[in-house]
């Protein structure tokens, strides 16, 4: 039976997924979670695990068992492992279905490859089944901070295919948030020598004209008004002028912020960021990836601190030549004088390159951004060179950034990342955030990029950070609670009703990607997701085909052992592995100490970067290749062969 029928079928069976106010159970069962839950969960599981759980009782004589795959599953939840009384009747089943999903994963989704685990775990097995009960504990916690009371868990798929209809939603002028003064930043001494380059020669940036672009309607109806009114909230703001000429024009239509009744307006950019050429990599950008390389040592304390600039693209100056390139639907005075209290000639002071004062009333007059779009390609490079520079001139030295690009120091006593408008900091000290966050207040401030002063923290034990949390007691990363509960709830509803429009599944299967940063090994699960969320008919509803209901059913019971333990200690140990078709496959290590354990760690994930032993005569010649060399010093002669399978 495959893994996400078995998950349904039992889900069905015993569980009506609700939440009882009463009791304060995530699940509850329409029948009792008592020996028939635990029954109907050894019957379904056995079939698609080919073991009997409920007759694992100490048999021996099997042999030794190296293997730790597949692990069989326990009868009854670790007496070792603390867990809430009120997950009780859950907290065996998502045991399970972490543990089957760790099975079918070993065995690389070939159920035909599945053997009958032997009955009586080994030390090892308890070992990993007592880490999973650990992970699953506290992933009920976590669900249960996040999830809404009479949640109906069948339908938390509806968000991602409900997102997909809410292009018609209308604009309200008042609704969208727009700086108080716009273009405070002059990002010139800010950017690197490279990007302004770049973005100074405008002719270069872009390949072809778009003037056909210009005959873009625009919004219609009661849209049209409210349109024109945001246009005029946008001049008084200084976020766009009036243009008679212009060389692109791109739609705008509003999208729901999170905030209640708060929209966002959205320039679609998409056409004129394919005429652009290829944009830079943004400098030292964090992700979730970057949180992973964190150590803390044993008695270390950690503070988190964050910085967010206000409307950070809204605040930065674009030059006056890549202003033609950020077009709207044009408007007329006649239509613009009929919302406002200014007097004609006022209105025409906003057209920035007209030859006269006098114009027409129906000219056509198009609102182009005076700074640097949300929605065009360049953008973020530029917001993001601007943020890392305010944090640069704040003292905060290049090799603490969190980034993949630059492995982390191992001093770690000051760590930042920059995700575009968002700044992170990692302290050890108290004393130190507090300085180096003045510092940053007054290189923001200085450079016209003001925070958004209610979203300071200010080293706090825990803090939200690219949809993660971090806590400092103890030192661990993990999915933030709401996000990571609404991606869970939006699966365990696809698996009950797995049918779904590719469009939708790739918005979820971006969120579960983000997360598995976190634990890249996870994105080894996904392959034939990616061929149906490509699907040419984006927004038809079609049913899962089983392989991809198994890698989503597979994503969704592994959701327990995404986040990491930022305490967890180097082994005195570096262990090398290959393998090819031709020669098989083996495994050599070596013995170090922690630090040059630690050290070399660092550079996991990161790209270019490799490692190079020392050459002993005799040894065969390195070959070329790309990236960044890590001399390590040590032979080939120093490891230890450890398995050589061919």
């Amino acid at each position: 039976m495959a893994l996400w029928q078995c998950f349904r079928r039992f889900m069905g069976a015993t569980v009506s997924i609700a939440h009882r106010p009463e009791d304060g159970e995530i699940f509850t069962g329409a029948k009792s979670f008592g020996s028939s839950a635990k029954e109907q969960s050894n019957k379904l599981f056995s079939e698609w695990t080919g073991t009997s759980v409920g007759s694992c009782k100490g048999e021996r004589g099997l042999g030794r068992q190296r293997d730790i795959f597949p692990v069989p599953l326990p009868e009854l939840w670790p007496e070792s492992v603390p867990c809430k009384e009120e997950f009780c009747s859950i907290r065996l089943v998502i045991l399970h279905c972490c543990l089957s999903a760790l099975n079918f994963l070993a065995v690389d989704f070939n159920a035909a490859r599945s053997q009958p685990s032997r009955c009586a775990a080994t030390a090892s097995q308890r070992a990993v089944t007592n880490h999973v009960a650990r992970r699953c504990a506290g992933f009920l916690h976590r669900l249960a901070e996040a999830c809404p009371p009479n949640f109906d868990w069948t339908s938390g798929f509806g968000r991602y295919e409900s997102a997909e209809k809410s292009c018609g939603l209308e604009l309200k002028a008042e609704a969208v948030d727009i700086p108080a003064q716009a273009g405070t930043c002059d990002p010139s001494p800010l950017l690197s020598d490279d990007l302004l380059q770049a973005v100074s020669d405008v002719e270069s940036l872009f390949s072809r004209e778009l003037s056909y672009t210009l005959q873009t309607p625009g919004p219609k109806g009661k849209d049209r008004s409210e349109y024109i009114k945001l246009v005029l909230r946008q001049l008084d703001c200084g976020k766009v002028r009036l243009r008679l000429r212009v060389r692109a024009v791109a739609e705008v239509f509003p999208v729901a912020k999170t905030t209640p009744g708060r929209q966002r307006e959205v320039w679609n950019g998409s056409l004129i960021s394919d005429t652009a050429a290829q944009p830079p990599k943004p400098r030292f950008l964090a992700n979730p990836a970057c949180f992973v390389d964190i150590h803390a040592q044993n008695g270390e304390t950690l503070y988190f601190s964050k910085r967010d600039v206000s409307t950070c693209f809204d605040v930065i100056q674009a030059p006056d030549a890549m202003q033609e390139w950020f077009g709207q639907p044009a408007v007329t005075l006649r239509e613009l004088a009929r919302f406002s209290n200014k007097s004609l000639a006022e209105l025409v002071e906003f057209v920035v390159d007209r030859e006269t004062a006098h114009l027409q009333l129906d000219a056509k007059l198009y609102p182009a951004s005076t700074v640097w779009r949300m929605g065009f390609s360049w953008s973020s490079a530029v917001a993001q060179d601007c943020t890392v520079s305010c944090c640069l001139q704040s003292g905060v030295p290049e090799t603490a950034f969190l980034c993949m690009e630059q492995p982390l120091p191992l001093d770690q006593s000051e760590l930042c990342g920059v995700a575009t408008d968002d700044t992170i900091f990692v302290h050890r000290s108290q004393a130190h955030a507090q300085e180096r966050m003045a510092q940053l207040d007054a290189a923001m401030m200085q450079a016209g990029m003001p925070k958004n002063a209610e979203k300071d923290v200010n080293w706090e034990s825990s803090m939200a950070a690219l949809g993660c949390q971090l806590f400092a007691d103890p030192p661990a990363v993990e999915p933030n609670s709401a996000k990571l509960f609404g991606l869970f709830a939006a699966l365990v509803g696809l698996l009950l009703k797995p049918t779904a429009s590719p469009k939708a599944l790739s918005k979820a299967l971006g969120v579960s990607q983000w997360f598995c940063l976190l634990q890249r090994p996870m994105f080894s699960i996904f392959d034939k997701v990616y061929d149906f969320v490509r699907d040419s008919n984006q927004s038809a509803q079609i049913s899962l085909p089983p392989a991809v209901a198994n890698e989503l059913a597979v994503a969704t019971f592994l959701m327990p052992l995404l986040g990491a333990d930022l305490s967890r200690d180097f082994l005195c140990k570096i262990t090398a592995s290959d393998a090819c078709p031709e020669y098989g496959f083996g495994v050599s290590s070596l013995r170090c100490s922690r630090e040059t354990a630690r050290s070399i760690s660092q550079l996991a994930e990161r790209h270019g970067d490799y490692v190079r032993l020392y050459c002993r005569p005799g040894d065969p010649l390195e070959k070329d290749r790309l990236g960044k060399p890590h001399r390590l010093p040590f032979s080939q002669q120093d490891f230890r062969c450890v398995l050589s399978k061919r």
